[in-house]
């Protein structure tokens, strides 16, 4: 069970992702609710009739026989007992961006034998007989028929054509019009005799458009540039600091100290010794001798005069 309904949500989804998430809706298309939600029927005044949702093989006002539903158990027809004026109609708002396609299946019976289809929807003048389907501006009256308010006409009866029609399925592009609200209109004018003009399964597939290819991918990075030539072996290292005894003799012993560092000499034992007045507390000898070569830091060993 848990599978079957994982299906069933993945086929949803591919369905919302083909149609787009902003298809237009035609409400009620099929009149599968046994009335007009969605709809709005108009009469003009002083005629006869309307537009009727029914269902069976009669109609609902003078009983002629027509055609059942082609889908479902309902659709709509017109039906009248005198002249007058019917319109249904519905405005639908079409999504920017996406492809918007009108379909209906379409059906009539025209007891009059001929049709009339005059450039006006008025029942009450001249000989007019006929079912014409509009797109409209939708604040345009509802029953005119003035260029500038007719977007265009999906279908019309024209004198000559045959006076009953079998179920024929119509498709129309409303792409031109997405962006905008636009007036299904279904209107049938009858002055002459009985006039079941019929519609059902009205809808409007939509489709958002596919996403834009990707981008050609970047152009391949430039070789790099050679690596740069090898520096120069470095000079070689100077020869190591030696010591190099310096002659400290009869020097007192802080400054035979400082001099003794200063040639990368260390100070070595110092010890006392007995010496003449004159040496006391002076460098009485040294060793190494002044001018041995040494390692750095070899200790010079200093004999220091005393009482």
């Amino acid at each position: 069970m848990g599978r079957f309904l994982c299906l069933i949500s993945l086929a949803l989804a591919a369905l919302v992702l083909a149609t787009g998430a902003g298809a237009a809706t035609v409400t009620n298309g099929d009149f599968e609710t046994g009335d007009f939600t969605g709809w709005t029927t108009w009469n003009a005044e002083g005629g006869f009739g309307d537009w009727f949702v029914y269902t069976g093989t009669i109609s609902p006002v003078s009983g002629s026989t027509i055609s059942a539903p082609p889908q479902g158990t309902w659709a709509a027809t017109t039906d009248q007992d005198g002249a007058g004026t019917h319109i249904l109609y519905q405005d639908v708002a079409l999504e920017p961006g996406q492809t918007h396609m009108l379909s209906f299946t379409l059906y009539y019976l025209n007891q009059a034998g001929v049709f009339f289809s005059p450039d006006t929807l008025d029942y009450s003048g001249e000989a007019n007989q006929q079912y014409r389907i509009d797109i409209m501006d939708p604040a345009a009256p509802v029953d005119s028929v003035d260029p500038a308010d007719v977007f265009a006409t999906v279908f019309r009866t024209m004198p000559g054509d045959p006076t009953s029609k079998p179920y024929t399925p119509l498709t129309f592009d409303l792409t031109p019009f997405a962006g905008q609200t636009v007036r299904l209109r279904f209107a049938e004018v009858d002055n002459q005799f009985f006039f079941e003009a019929s519609v059902d399964d009205v809808h409007i597939v939509s489709v958002a458009p596919p996403p834009p290819p990707p981008p050609p991918p970047p152009p391949p990075p430039p070789p790099p540039p050679p690596p740069p030539p090898p520096p120069p072996p470095p000079p070689p290292p100077p020869p190591p600091t030696r010591c190099r005894v310096p002659r400290v003799l009869g020097l007192r012993l802080g400054a035979a100290k400082t001099k003794i560092r200063r040639a990368h000499c260390s100070v070595g034992n110092v010890r006392r010794v007995r010496s003449r007045r004159s040496l006391r507390g002076r460098v009485v000898s040294q060793n190494p001798r002044p001018g041995t070569i040494k390692r750095r830091n070899f200790p010079v060993k200093l004999a220091v005069g005393r009482r």
